[in-house]
């Protein structure tokens, strides 16, 4: 059945974990990592930073190991370990892009740290982290009340799925009754295997560095997503099948997002809130199937 979808597979570990946000919370504010890269992102699994800032940083960076946290500032320049992660600056460099000015100073005033020059931080970051940072005045700290109330204030970041275009959908020609109950087999059977992880397991798993989790369970999401994009659809079941890959594709995007869990954990957080909203797309999905079921 779908139900295995959201009762015993990913979406409904999503689900299940987002009443536990707090526990990320914490993590994120209080979590040592010991190694971690520099620049947070890259590794051979996730070869991008976030930000377009990326590009400037310096390749000669001594990697030498840090602590991603909160509250520790390796280097002094105002920002900590966690906040270099976040503005993709160099956690062992005062000043990152070499212009005079301390990362630090610089992210205060509302410049690039990692550009020289008067470069400035975009007014609407598309790092979620660099956004709520610049909402709540630069706390030292990912409070998590401050963190609910910025969601909150966001019109933006309200829950979506991902729209599908009715042309991608493949209508099968011709329709009928024995094709249609396949179909519907299909949708009720849809499933990850059992040993897929909980999203908040892989989280901390990623924060630690290792996304071999969050890169697995991303893999099935694909080949998943591959199978129902490629299946022929009864014409009655169109918009069902178009909520099914918006369901898969927001699955992918949520696990996809795991890569970047030091440079934007607030987005995190954000998926986590996120995956809530998935039990009311599920029951509708499921409500839809058994409309089906009832047709003639």
């Amino acid at each position: 059945m779908l139900r295995k979808l959201l009762t015993l597979n990913i979406f409904s570990k999503i689900v299940a974990v987002a009443v536990a946000a707090a526990a990320l919370f914490w993590l994120v504010r209080t979590l040592q990592l010991v190694p971690a890269r520099p620049f947070g992102e890259p590794t051979a699994q996730n070869p991008t930073r976030a930000g377009p800032q990326t590009a400037q940083l310096s390749a000669a960076t001594t990697p030498l190991e840090v602590t991603y946290s909160f509250e520790i500032d390796s280097d002094g320049d105002g920002l900590t370990n966690a906040k270099e992660f976040v503005y993709a600056t160099d956690p062992l460099r005062a000043d990152t892009d070499g212009d005079g000015y301390p990362d630090g100073n610089e992210v205060n005033n509302g410049y690039d740290p990692t550009l020289a020059g008067s470069a400035r931080l975009p007014d609407e970051p598309a790092n979620l982290t660099q956004r709520f940072l610049k909402w709540a005045g630069n706390p030292p700290s990912l409070e998590p009340s401050r963190i609910i109330a910025f969601l909150d204030s966001q019109l933006d970041l309200g829950f979506r799925l991902p729209d599908i275009a009715t042309s991608s959908v493949r209508i099968a020609r011709p329709s009928n009754a024995a094709g249609l109950r396949q179909y519907l087999a299909a949708a009720r059977d849809l499933a990850l295997p059992e040993e897929t992880a909980p999203y908040n397991e892989l989280a901390h798993e990623a924060l630690l560095g290792r996304l071999d989790g969050a890169e697995a369970t991303l893999r099935k999401l694909e080949a998943l997503s591959q199978v129902w994009q490629q299946r022929e659809v009864p014409p009655s079941a169109q918009e069902l099948h178009q909520n099914i890959l918006g369901l898969l594709a927001l699955g992918r995007e949520l696990f996809a997002d795991l890569r970047l869990s030091r440079s934007d954990p607030v987005r995190i957080i954000w998926n986590m809130d996120r995956g809530k909203a998935l039990a009311a797309v599920a029951k509708n999905i499921e409500v839809q199937i058994t409309g089906l079921e009832k047709q003639p």
